[in-house]
């Protein structure tokens, strides 16, 4: 596929020829005003006159040519926007109809039919969580994880289009003088801006990263390439050039995003850092050719500006906007960028109204930023509902500045502290929960499944008070400010609160069951737009998880009738019988009837935690509908009791989480895994419960291994190709040990 793409251009379908009349007005138009400005037309003629040298493309004299122009000709306005490392960047509008004719026109974009593989763009979300993932999973006795990168300089600029089509996408070359000829650019290669453009360039890029992954193991017995030594740290370019082969047992990982390549490796061998580079640059340069390769007189496709700065072997490297340490294990936001989020979030709290564009930068931007921060994820579900709005020039609201000033608490924790990725991954669960509500009361159980720390088996619950019981929304009561999910989100969330007095969360992976399906996914995603409620009970969870610092916590579906373990505490206050009599468990007889309905092994008995009045009240202002002040949920009282079958209550507080204080309060705890996988008395669970939270834990939010491998299985070409090809003709071995052919054809 790539060869046939060498030799005849990506496909390009971009609709029907436009009619003379739109082309001439096209070229009257011109481009965005971003790139009229003096400075910005000034550096992108210069640019575009650059490619024209380098031989990416050619110049037409519209005088020329306007009488009969090319029949496929289209032309769309260029734009500029500044970026970090050039003056600007020139981005090519394809999606741009004049007003005039947005009834009865198409763009380039609109008109373009799919051809890419669109497959190869499968893995672009999943890059970071792979990266953090396999930080986390990097034993630390092994030593640090150094990091590479290297960049396409000028990527798209490096896959051709059919040149028979090119002229699809013409452009008016940037004038800087009255008196210059109007002129069109006609690229002959992607464009940033063509909706295409990111699937056949991750189609090429990809199958490099596979090409790697293949010649990693055999770098030794590779040329030496002419790079390598310049990505090694500078105490170690003097080392001679290593004759030894690789080591099999070298932890290492290579990915790509678009045009950056980054490696892994967890040696500071030189020999290791040589050879993995050794195996990334040849790796590039068999699906980027070098200028001595194509016979272009443009640079190396391996950026020489970042190869000095980024392609250096180190423990600390920015990697996709986030600051990566492989000696301590962390990541941390670049403080660059917290404070221009600090700055815009400050700049929106003093105003009255934004533009619609800078309100959806500030959310992406912080979107990103949540990435190392999960619980911002609740913080944005104002910024969710102020953008639904269809104007351009949208209120800034009460809720908008105070999740504003929400976000203004998290970056100025990142400022402070590196984020632990063993705080973002998934491990195997250690405290393991059911919760349920009803319109009396909330409640559930716990257990841990560690040794230390530990607890027995807990069951909790709290009643509701009867203003918020009767406002429940429902067929019979229809001005109800409170739905049965709103409950069942109070329900996890107080269970998080129960757990939080229990034990110390800090990195714990904790996974709890709820039967109640709008509850499960607003946990999930941490957002709730269509309840204010739920959102304000996200907020609540938010801060708790980000002031203990516990891992993300995972709420799993459960059918109803599986959750009976959560449904009698639940259900324990003021139910009324088929017969019409009122009954309301106390703590004894509760425990009594778990004991009996739930037996635990070795003559244990149940205990029950009962959190304490400031903790609930706080909690049932959340389910009021009030709009004032919020509740603040940054600082809890960590205290309550625990009820055994017999005898007084104790008091727990977090000093009875230390495993010396443990005893004074419980006997030793049973063996709760084993217990949860051989069900409850009567009524049994879903059996083996913890490989089955695993496995719903490890689908959801695991980074999965990546499912192509274009070495392996290239996809079905449109049209016949040639006969070469980068797989390996014994289609018996696997992925890695496909040999690509080593040569720059």
């Amino acid at each position: 596929m790539l060869l046939r793409w060498a030799n005849h251009g990506c496909e390009v379908e971009c609709g029907t020829p436009w009619p003379p009349d739109r082309i001439r007005q096209a070229v009257r138009r011109g481009n965005h005003p971003t790139a009229q400005a003096p400075a910005a037309a000034a550096a992108l003629r210069a640019e575009t006159l650059e490619k024209v040298e380098e031989g990416f493309g050619y110049v037409l004299q519209w005088d020329k040519i306007a009488h009969a122009p090319p029949p496929e000709l289209k032309v769309s306005p260029l734009g500029a926007i500044p970026h970090k490392s050039r003056a600007y960047r020139a981005i090519l509008d394809l999606s741009f109809v004049p007003r005039e004719l947005a009834d009865r026109a198409l763009s380039v974009n609109e008109s373009t039919t799919w051809l890419a593989p669109q497959q190869a763009m499968a893995q672009i979300g999943f890059v970071l969580p792979r990266i953090i993932q396999y930080l986390a999973d990097a034993p630390l006795e092994q030593g640090p994880m150094m990091f590479v990168k290297f960049d396409i300089k000028d990527g798209y600029w490096r896959v051709m289009v059919d040149p028979e089509r090119a002229v699809n996408f013409a452009f008016v070359v940037p004038r800087t003088a009255a008196n210059q000829p109007v002129e069109l650019f006609v690229p002959f290669a992607l464009q940033m801006g063509w909706r295409e453009s990111v699937p056949y360039f991750c189609a090429v890029s990809e199958t490099g990263r596979d090409v790697a992954q293949a010649l990693v193991p055999k770098a030794a017995e590779l040329p030496v390439h002419r790079f390598e030594k310049a990505t090694l740290p500078p105490d170690r370019v003097a080392s001679a050039v290593p004759t030894a082969t690789w080591h099999q047992s070298v932890p290492w990982h290579i990915e790509v995003y678009l045009d950056d390549y980054v490696g892994m490796l967890q040696s500071t061998d030189t020999r290791h850092l040589r050879f993995m580079s050794r195996a990334l640059l040849t790796a590039i340069h068999s699906v980027f050719p070098p200028p001595d390769v194509t016979g272009h007189v443009g640079q190396d496709p391996v950026s020489q500006k970042k190869l000095a700065s980024e392609g250096v072997w180190c423990a600390r490297k920015e990697v996709l906007g986030w600051d990566m340490d492989g000696e301590h294990r962390t990541i941390s936001l670049p403080q660059t960028k917290i404070e221009t989020l600090v700055n815009a979030l400050r700049r929106l709290r003093r105003k009255s109204r934004i533009q619609r564009k800078e309100l959806e930068s500030l959310r992406g931007k912080l979107q990103h930023a949540a990435f190392g921060c999960p619980e911002g994820r609740a913080f944005l579900i104002a910024f969710h509902i102020a953008l639904t709005a269809t104007h351009r020039n949208i209120a800034v609201t009460q809720p908008l500045k105070e999740a504003a000033t929400d976000w203004l608490v998290l970056l100025q924790a990142m400022r402070q502290r590196p984020i632990p990725v063993a705080q973002l991954v998934v491990r195997p669960v250690e405290f393991v929960g059911f919760c349920d509500a009803s319109g009396t009361g909330a409640g559930g159980v716990w257990f841990s499944l560690l040794d230390e720390p530990a607890f027995p088996p807990i069951l909790w619950r709290v009643p509701f008070p009867p203003d918020i019981s009767d406002g429940i929304s429902s067929t019979r009561n229809k001005g109800g400010f409170v739905t049965n999910s709103d409950l069942e989100m109070a329900g996890v969330f107080m269970a998080f609160l129960v757990l939080e007095c229990m034990v110390d969360l800090r990195h714990r992976h904790v996974a709890i069951w709820c039967d109640n399906t709008p509850t499960v996914a607003w946990t999930k995603r941490l957002t709730a737009n269509r309840s204010m409620i739920a959102a304000r009970l996200l907020r609540a969870l938010a801060y708790r998880m980000f002031e203990t610092g516990a891992s993300p916590f995972h709420t799993l579906s459960i059918a109803g009738v599986d959750n009976a373990i959560a449904d009698i505490p639940s259900r324990s206050f003021r139910q009324r019988t088929a017969g019409g009599k009122v009954f309301d468990w106390s703590s004894t007889k509760l425990i009594s009837h778990f004991d009996a309905v739930f037996p635990l092994p070795q003559t244990r008995s149940w205990l029950e935690f009962q959190m304490n009045e400031n903790l609930r009240s706080r909690v049932y202002s959340e389910l009021r509908p009030h709009a004032s002040n919020r509740v603040s949920w940054r600082r809890i009282t960590r205290t309550g009791s625990v009820i055994g079958a017999y005898g007084p209550s104790s008091s727990w507080t977090t000093s009875a989480c230390h495993p010396g204080s443990m005893p004074r309060l419980f006997p030793k705890p049973c063996n709760c895994s084993a217990f949860l996988q051989n069900g409850f008395g009567q009524d049994p669970i879903p059996r083996n419960v913890t490989r089955s939270v695993q496995r719903q834990l490890q689908s959801r939010f695991v980074p999965s291994a990546r499912p192509i491998n274009w070495l392996a299985s290239p996809t079905p070409p449109s049209r016949p190709t040639t006969s070469t090809t980068f797989a390996s003709s014994d289609s018996s071995k696997p992925a890695d040990e496909a040999t690509p052919p080593l040569n720059n054809n």
